[in-house]
């Protein structure tokens, strides 16, 4: 048996052997190899080479099966110090993002913060709109194929599709708390923005049930309080659902990021059609755990996760952070849809002795771990 079978047999809520680890770990990956805390003999080699010494699955969240271009548009970017300046030059004007990028988010490679987003006043919606009429999904298989090739049987190539049409819009372009003073003071502009964003992202359907992916990722960062129930069944559930049908009509499984405060949308990601919650965060991060998982999904979505982030720096007692995988393990006994992993990222400062020792405990409490 090999990573890539478990983690798919896992995912399809598939009886099998060992429970697969595949957690995230570029965040103290990046940071550790820049301050020098990565031991010298994994220096020189990249990410997956180290987890594959160490006998981790891989986690391959980089493949893409599309690209996004822009026709008639001009993209450009700026640095004035630590901020980074997106403009996006149409005919009829321009829309300008600013991002907050200092040395320190770059070196640990954390995405910066946004500090103005594309659309501040109501004469941005003509550039914003025309920038989501001239957008085209191009599909990108040659490049998925050869990035699964790499992973091979280490681990399984997930074809990330980014946000749907409606997160999109709250993330990108107005900002999530703007999203709703928008739509409550220009509901017309919105409504037609979002429906030229999605006209153009429904082409992405169509690519992923064509693609070569086994494994499609879908959304994620839900948060009942930044999209609360209703919002989320208006919004997003629709798209969710066109996306999840195709892809299951193509044999293929659908995984969402389901690192947020989600407790509230739990029977929505079911609804959705996903097959899995990707990046699956407990407590002491959020209000539910696998326990309460099992409870709300029953079989029907697979966790993938378990492990909350915060359980891991050096501050955290040895037996406190051993307690935490234990108890994760013990709420998952018997799970076939169950892949131990991290709620979302083992952290910037966790010590390398802790990473080889949360690998370890993995193996002693049952997990495929194969170190070389």
């Amino acid at each position: 048996m090999t990573h890539r079978q478990l983690t798919l047999q896992a995912l399809r809520r598939e009886s099998h052997g060992a429970v697969p680890f595949v957690p995230r770990w570029e965040l103290w990956f990046d940071a550790a190899k820049a301050d020098g805390r990565l031991p010298s003999e994994y220096r020189d080699l990249p990410i997956y080479e180290v987890a594959r010494r160490l006998g981790f699955g891989l986690h391959g969240r980089e493949g893409r099966v599309f690209r996004r271009e822009y026709e008639g548009v001009e993209v450009t970017s700026d640095r004035s110090g630590d901020l980074r300046i997106t403009t996006y030059h149409t005919p009829v004007g321009d829309l300008v993002q600013e991002e907050i990028d200092t040395p320190e988010l770059r070196l640990q490679g954390v995405r910066g913060r946004t500090t103005k987003h594309l659309i501040t006043e109501e004469r941005d919606y003509g550039p914003a709109l025309y920038l989501a009429e001239h957008t085209r999904l191009v599909p990108t298989y040659e490049a998925f194929l050869e990035y699964d090739r790499y992973l091979g049987d280490d681990g399984v190539a997930i074809a990330q599709t980014g946000i749907c049409p409606a997160h999109r819009l709250m993330r990108e372009f107005t900002g999530y708390v703007e999203f709703y003073y928008e739509a409550n003071d220009r509901p017309a502009l919105v409504e037609r923005l979002l429906e030229a964003i999605t006209q153009a992202d429904e082409a992405m359907i169509e690519i992923v049930a064509g693609s070569p992916a086994d494994l499609i990722g879908h959304d994620g960062n839900f948060d009942s309080m930044l999209m609360p129930p209703p919002v989320f069944r208006r919004y997003f559930l629709p798209f969710f659902q066109r996306l999840c049908e195709a892809a299951h009509r193509a044999g293929k499984v659908v995984v969402t990021h389901d690192d947020g405060r989600s407790e509230d949308l739990m029977g929505l990601i079911q609804e959705s059609g996903f097959d899995a919650a990707e990046a699956f965060t407990p407590p002491p991060m959020t209000r539910r755990g696998v326990a309460e998982a099992r409870r709300a999904w029953g079989d029907d979505v697979a966790i993938w996760g378990g492990i909350a982030a915060n359980m891991l720096p050096e501050r955290i007692a040895d037996d406190e952070f051993e307690s935490h995988v234990r108890q994760t393990m013990a709420e998952a006994e018997g799970l076939d849809g169950f892949i131990l992993g991290l709620g979302d990222n083992i952290p910037t400062d966790c010590t390398w002795e802790r990473v080889l020792r949360l690998r370890d405990l993995a193996g002693e409490l049952g997990c495929f771990v194969t170190p070389k």
